[in-house]
């Protein structure tokens, strides 16, 4: 069996689901310390030919070693209406916008969030639907593991009884290869780079949220994810 292990982002980039895309389960590495002004709560969209950051604010005061599981969303803002008022604005007249407008305005305006965790996973879910993907998928929170670093990931994969793991590109700078091979698993690295599309205005600049793609490509937009390249093998 094929594991990945990921960090639930926000709105994720591309190659967070092609690595889905080729796993048979993904361990959802909600068990680890938080990030400030990383990937967890908050995105790249691009307006007028350049990136913005989208960003969902969380309570961080006085939780300087919290997990990503225990992240509250700072509610005292009306952050879900501000954000759906930039989605508008950006991508109002995508040509995909009104297939996707009912869950942004349920989510963003609608729907009440305590735990950030919860919204991610709501929004993944819901994307690799949009991508036909097929999700299955564990917490990392619910495995358990007391593990750090290398050792974790090898911990979580022989607790799923992964066969293979796929790692990210900069899994090399810090995983411990023998290891996996003493135990058994094979370990290979996503090798993916995004694909240049059309957007429905201005130009391609780069990677953002799959989100981008999906409104200028709609379906198709699942070609860009399902682009694999052969995994370099350890």
């Amino acid at each position: 069996m094929k594991v990945s292990i990921q960090q639930p982002e926000f709105f994720p980039w591309t190659g967070f689901f092609n690595k889905i895309h080729q796993a048979d389960l993904t361990v959802v590495l909600d068990s680890v310390q938080f990030k400030k002004r990383y990937f967890e709560n908050r995105c790249r969209i691009v307006v007028d030919d350049q990136f913005q950051w989208l960003t969902v604010p969380v309570i961080t005061k006085g939780r300087y070693h919290q997990t990503i599981f225990e992240v509250n969303i700072n509610n005292d803002e009306d952050w879900g209406a501000k954000t759906y008022k930039k989605l508008i604005h950006t991508y109002g007249n995508a040509p995909y916008w009104d297939d996707h407008e009912p869950f942004l305005e349920t989510v963003f305006k609608t729907r009440t969030w305590d735990r950030l965790v919860a919204l991610n996973m709501e929004i993944i879910q819901y994307l690799c639907t949009c991508l036909n993907l097929s999700f299955n998928h564990v917490y990392a929170s619910q495995i358990g593991s007391v593990e750090t670093g290398s050792e974790l990931i090898l911990d979580l994969c022989q607790k799923v009884g992964a066969t293979t793991y796929l790692s990210g590109a900069a899994g090399k700078d810090y995983l411990d290869e023998q290891a996996f091979k003493n135990a058994g698993i094979n370990l290979v690295y996503q090798d993916f780079e995004q694909q240049a599309y059309t957007p429905f205005k201005g130009s391609y600049i780069g990677a953002a949220s799959v989100f981008d793609a999906l409104m200028s490509l709609g379906p198709d937009a699942a070609q860009l994810v399902f682009a694999d390249a052969a995994p370099a093998v350890a």
